[in-house]
C-alpha cells in the first residue's frame, strides 16, 4: 500500500504564500472577461502544483492550444486569445504561478464576485480583502 502524502499546514509558510501570491497578482492587470476566460481554460488544472509545468507547458501555449481546438472559444468571452496568450507570455513565472493559484481558488470559492475575491481582477472585493502584509521576523521592525 502506498502512503499518500498530505502536507501539514504551516501557519508561517501559509502566511508568506498568501502575501506572495497577493503581491504577484497586484502586478497584473486583467479585465473581468480575460480573468473569466483564463478560469475557463484552466478549470480543474492543478498544474501550478508542479513547478515544472511553468517551464514545460507555459500558460500561453495552453491558450493557443485551446484557440486551435475551438477557434470560436474566444468569442464566448469576447477575448482575443492571441492577445491573452501574449499577455501571459509577458509574465514572470512567479506571476503565472500566482494566477494559476488564484484560478484554483476561484473554482472553490462560493463568493458571487470570485474573480475579485481571489485577486484576478481588482474591484469591490479588493477593498474588503486588502493585500496582506508579509509577516515580520521576531525582533525586526
Amino acid at each position: 500500500m502506498t502512503a499518500i502524502f498530505r502536507p501539514v499546514p504551516h501557519p508561517v509558510l501559509d502566511a508568506h504564500a498568501v502575501a506572495f501570491f497577493a503581491r504577484q497578482l497586484a502586478t497584473i492587470t486583467l479585465t473581468e472577461t480575460q480573468a473569466l476566460a483564463l478560469c475557463d481554460i484552466f478549470e480543474g488544472h492543478l498544474a501550478y502544483a508542479d513547478a515544472s509545468w511553468l517551464l514545460e507547458r507555459p500558460m500561453a501555449d495552453q491558450i493557443r492550444a485551446r484557440a486551435e481546438e475551438d477557434p470560436h472559444h474566444g468569442e464566448r468571452w469576447g477575448v482575443d486569445f492571441a492577445a491573452l496568450a501574449e499577455l501571459c507570455e509577458s509574465w514572470h513565472p512567479a506571476q503565472a504561478f500566482a494566477v494559476l493559484n488564484a484560478i484554483e481558488r476561484y473554482w472553490i470559492s462560493a463568493e458571487d464576485d470570485a474573480v475579485c475575491t481571489v485577486g484576478l481582477v481588482r474591484g469591490p472585493a479588493a477593498d474588503v480583502a486588502p493585500i496582506p502584509a508579509l509577516p515580520q521576523a521576531p525582533g525586526t521592525a
